[in-house]
């Protein structure tokens, strides 16, 4: 049985190559000290863009990326963000070039380690003041929900006493309504009383 070696047409085998880009991004704004380039890190790999991260000496934000072109499209537009201490006002593409297939990865390239560290701290207390201010408004919320349920039961409470008081009035009432039935009663016994000598005396007076 004969093996065919199929031949590919000139410049076909390179096409997935020919695909691929190599993009030099640079993002201005708020993009130091506030935790961008873990954002950057994060999309990249999500989208399988390889490449480095790393800090400017002006402030900005360096981002060499590799992959498909149109995926490097919706990366650039993923990475330009307003979120909480993060602000890209500018993405710029300052090169653009055939991939050189040196990156396995997409890495923060890190700065001298007291640097770093101190960028990290940075980060840190921005958030730790962040997440103080969310529970400063998440107690105050519950402060007001505790007056306002005080309140309800004060007044909760104001009704029953004057619940209580209408309650004691009637009761009062009762009573002189039940005084007055006992009067009544007594005047009805007296008035028997009365009626059987009346009927006695005209039993007597009729056998005479």
């Amino acid at each position: 049985m004969a093996i065919g070696i199929f031949i590919y047409p000139e410049g076909v085998e390179d096409i997935g190559k020919r695909m691929k880009k190599r993009v030099v991004l640079r993002a201005v704004g708020e993009v130091q000290k506030v935790g961008y380039r873990d954002l950057v890190q994060k999309t990249a790999r999500k989208l399988g863009i390889v490449g480095h991260v790393e800090n400017m000496r002006d402030g900005s934000v360096q981002i060499v990326c590799e992959g498909e072109e149109e995926v490097i499209v919706a990366f650039q537009k993923a990475i330009k963000v307003k979120v909480k201490f993060i602000d890209v006002h500018e993405i710029q593409a300052v090169e653009t070039a055939e991939p050189s297939g040196e990156f396995q990865y997409f890495d923060i390239k890190r700065g001298e380690m007291t640097e770093e560290l101190g960028e990290r701290l940075d980060v840190s207390i921005l958030y730790l003041d962040a997440t103080r201010e969310e529970l400063k408004g998440e107690i105050s919320g519950v402060r007001t929900e505790i007056h306002a349920m005080h309140t309800d039961i004060n007044t909760r409470f104001d009704t029953l006493d004057t619940k209580y008081d209408e309650f004691g009035k009637d009761v009062k009432a009762l009573r002189g309504d039940i005084g007055d039935l006992k009067l009544l009663a007594s005047e009805f016994r007296e008035f028997k009383d009365l009626f059987a000598i009346y009927v006695k005396h005209q039993l007597e007076r009729d056998s005479q």
